[in-house]
């Protein structure tokens, strides 16, 4: 006989063990994620000002690194973050600091898990969970904003408790998490924000049910709790080493992000709009994946909406639509509640039709786990042997430590050792390098730091980088006795070739990351008759010297962070024929250049970028045939290749395949954003065909792009 009720199923060992493996293959995703090698620029000046502020007892308040902005205010309100990562950079080296971010990662989306407790369906929560994580991907960096991706976790993880009727105690612990955030990064107000937006809900919904109810007094006393918290947030925000100025200084960040048009978000990439069409990451699909899924949810689930969570979701989306550095905001605040949404609608559906939906819903559940099981470990590949990165045109690998072969050392140690002086010209990928390296024996001439640099300073720079006759000027300006570029970065790419065939310069020292140039004046005789280059003849060494930023910390740590990680021992060396072979492609040398992209492409066969370049190397030396078998690899490899669909269109319009052509051009614009030479092409194509206002309307969008294009300008003349 059956005593067992029949509305209370024997839980099966299988949904249990699909679900454990399911949320063990997103564990193992994230930290497979988190774990990448440092390549962000900016911990050089980070790690500088910690050791500074370690030695010296003191916060500082104006720039002292740079000669261009030297005495201007300096509100570093990341000096806390500064003094963390140095002393435990100098306890336990680059490993270290790595595992240090690694574990910021891992409380943050612990902490988001507690948010998302109870959930009310699994499989929503975990597919929430894998999309947040590919969205947020992108940012998974050594910067100051990851303690805020923690601190944005524990107000979500906090508040949500609160507003289910528990942490009553607990949300008095804002207060003192506000000053450690308003001292550790410049988006600090957000902790604020979030407060506001659940202040709002309580004070809106007290109102609705009336002054009488017992649930209007209930929530009357969540109101005033609220208050005070919100109250010492803004009083902790003053508790830092500029008081009021450093209340105010997240509007700076904020005035300077969004828009094409902004200088900063034009001149810094991680500023710039994520669905602008400026390399439009997988971490960036991943987003807008993510963020429909999550309108959709809280949209469907209307009958429990929130104005808090309406709030945030518009405010924080509303950021990371400006700026695609702003896109984990937004990701890790609305995560919690996309999955109390998107669990409410699948709890719903399983209770339609009298409940009969439930075994689907539980079908369903079990197959997405199954799916997620399959398909993740392919995401994991991607990430440990690259091409997730690589895809993406990101300098992050899989790893510990520094990304090897990529800051520009050998080019400090060059300068220091041979006794070049200043003033120096350094682009600004290298800056945060520079003040590491050289301070405070030389001043940098411009760094990423927004807190010091003025709009002014920027185009200035971006001037300087694209004309010639504007780097002379300012040579002149400022005195520059040496320049110091990085030839991994586009800007000081094209800046090679115009100090090299210059008569006021001499290349001195050149290796696959960087290249130093020495004004030809007396005092740098010697110097330049012992080591000018003649880049046509000497054989550039293909790997960089002292590349020992990853020898610090403790050996033990190392070797066995080493033994548990698989690394791709050919990326570094295919790096460096990738970068050597662009230096010749800009100095006119496209046989050398090709030599080098073919010997990176065979350690490296996944990279669009460098089957573009070869393509380019062949357009050049007049093989077309060649260039449009490397295009069509480049576009093979990644579809969206706009520089590769436009010079793949202009060589079938130089064949006449007008048709081809057009379609090509058209695919550039899609992917690339509007280009001003393939505006003018696609104008061209409709004036061979007699259409000549469409064809007057692709040059006056090419000149809306570029007001100085003169091909455009010239065919306007001609038509009218």
């Amino acid at each position: 006989m059956d005593n067992t009720s029949p509305d209370r199923e024997r839980p099966s060992w299988a949904p249990k063990l699909l679900r454990r493996f399911a949320g063990l293959a997103i564990l193992l995703l994230a930290l497979s994620l988190f774990a990448n090698k440092i390549a962000d620029t900016d911990i050089w000046w980070h790690l500088r000002t910690g050791r500074y502020i370690i030695e010296n007892h003191v916060i500082p308040r104006v720039d002292m690194y740079s000669y261009t902005a030297g005495g201007n205010r300096w509100i570093d309100l990341h000096w806390l973050f500064q003094v963390i990562v140095y002393a435990t950079f100098n306890a336990l080296g680059s490993y270290g600091l790595s595992l240090l971010f690694i574990s910021v990662f891992v409380f943050s989306f612990l902490l988001l898990r507690s948010a998302c407790l109870p959930q009310r369906n699994y499989l929503a929560a975990i597919i929430l969970f894998a999309l947040a994580i590919m969205a947020a991907s992108g940012r998974f960096l050594a910067r100051p904003e990851a303690f805020t991706f923690l601190m944005i976790a524990a107000y979500m993880a906090i508040l949500c408790r609160y507003e289910r009727g528990g942490a009553n105690r607990l949300v008095y612990l804002l207060i003192p998490l506000q000053i450690l955030w308003t001292n550790m990064q410049g988006l600090f107000i957000i902790g604020p924000f979030l407060i506001s937006a659940y202040i709002l809900d309580r004070g809106i919904r007290r109102f609705v049910s009336g002054p009488e109810s017992r649930e209007s007094e209930k929530r009357s006393k969540g109101f005033r709790t609220l208050l005070v918290v919100l109250i010492g947030s803004l009083f902790a925000c003053l508790i830092n080493p500029y008081g009021f100025s450093g209340l105010a200084f997240p509007l700076t960040l904020f005035t300077r992000v969004g828009g094409m048009q902004n200088v900063f978000a034009a001149s810094i990439a991680e500023f710039q709009p994520p669905f602008s069409g400026y390399n439009l990451t997988g971490s960036i699909r991943w987003f807008g994946v993510f963020m429909v899924i999550s309108a959709l949810a809280v949209a469907a689930d209307y009958r429990n909406i929130k104005i808090s969570h309406v709030v945030i979701f518009l405010g924080l989306g509303y950021l990371a639509l400006n700026a695609r550095r702003n896109i984990p905001l937004f990701v890790l605040a609305t995560l919690p509640l996309s999955v109390e949404h998107a669990g409410n609608l699948v709890v719903r559906l399983g209770d339609s039709k009298g409940g009969k939906s439930a075994l689907w819903v539980k079908r369903l559940e079990l197959t997405g786990c199954a799916a997620l099981i399959l398909l993740i470990p392919f995401q994991i590949c991607r990430v440990v042997n690259g091409r997730y990165y690589v895809s993406d045109r990101r300098a992050e690998r899989f790893g510990f430590g520094f990304k090897e072969q990529l800051f520009p050392r050998g080019a400090f140690v060059f300068i220091k050792e041979n006794g070049i002086h200043g003033p120096l010209f350094n682009n600004m990928d290298i800056g945060g390098m520079f003040i590491y390296e050289m301070y405070p024996m030389e001043k940098v001439f411009i760094d990423a730091r927004l807190e010091v640099n003025s709009a002014e300073h920027l185009v200035e720079y971006r001037r300087v980088t694209a004309d010639p006759v504007a780097f002379r000027r300012l040579a002149l300006k400022h005195g520059f006795n040496a320049a110091v570029i990085a030839h991994t970065s586009q800007d000081a790419l094209y800046l090679m070739p115009v100090l090299y065939f210059s008569p006021d310069w001499a290349l001195v020292y050149l290796d696959p990351i960087a290249a130093v140039f020495v004004r030809t004046v007396p005092e740098n005789e010697v110097i330049i008759r012992s080591d000018r280059i003649d880049i046509g003849r000497r054989q550039v060494p293909l790997i960089a010297p002292d590349d020992t930023l990853n020898d610090s910390g403790p050996i033990f740590l190392r070797a066995f962070l080493d033994a548990i990680t698989p690394s791709a021992t050919t990326d570094s060396e295919a790096h460096n024929w990738f970068n050597l072979g662009l230096v010749y492609l800009v100095m006119g040398q496209n046989a050398r250049a090709a030599e080098h992209m073919k010997s990176g492409l065979k350690l490296m066969p996944f990279s669009s970028e460098a089957e573009y370049n070869l393509g380019l190397a062949y357009d050049r030396m007049g093989e077309k045939g060649m260039a449009l078998q490397h295009y069509g690899k480049a576009i093979v490899l990644n579809a969206r290749h706009a520089r590769a669909h436009a010079n793949i269109g202009r060589i079938y319009d130089e064949r006449g395949l007008k048709r081809e052509a057009e379609q090509e051009y058209n695919l550039a614009l899609r992917y690339g954003g509007e280009n001003p030479i393939v505006l003018y092409n696609l104008g061209a194509l409709s004036y061979e065909r007699g259409e000549y206002e469409t064809a007057r309307e692709w040059w006056q969008r090419a000149l809306k792009e570029d007001s100085a294009f003169q091909p455009a300008i010239e065919a306007l003349k001609k038509l009218n």
